[in-house]
């Protein structure tokens, strides 16, 4: 039932395992949590990575929704499709998603 939510974000150091592919994790608690009782970051995935290879254009699909929350236009899709054919096609379209405005943090 919450609209909004003021956090402090904090990290333990001996869960820093790589420096070079880290992963975060938010938790949000109704009420102050014990640290006695909080559990250490399992390594493994909290869900299933979905089951692949996807086709293009559902690869691409899924793309747009995760990065930007919405279906890609039709020009966006037609060339992002193209992209994705290859390899290194879809690498080159996930640094376009990655560098694109909705990404940039500006300070």
């Amino acid at each position: 039932g919450y609209t909004r939510f003021r956090a402090t974000v904090t990290h333990a150091e001996d869960t820093l395992r790589s420096d070079i592919n880290p992963s975060v994790r938010f938790f949000v608690f109704g009420s102050q949590p014990d640290p006695e009782r909080l559990l250490p970051v399992a390594p493994e995935m909290p869900a299933p990575a979905p089951e692949g290879p996807f086709p293009a254009p559902v690869l691409v699909k899924r793309l747009y929704r995760q990065a930007y929350g919405r279906e890609a236009t039709p020009g966006e899709a037609s060339l992002a499709v193209r992209a994705a054919g290859t390899a290194e096609g879809l690498a080159d379209l996930l640094w376009v998603i990655a560098l694109s405005p909705e990404f940039q943090l500006v300070l």
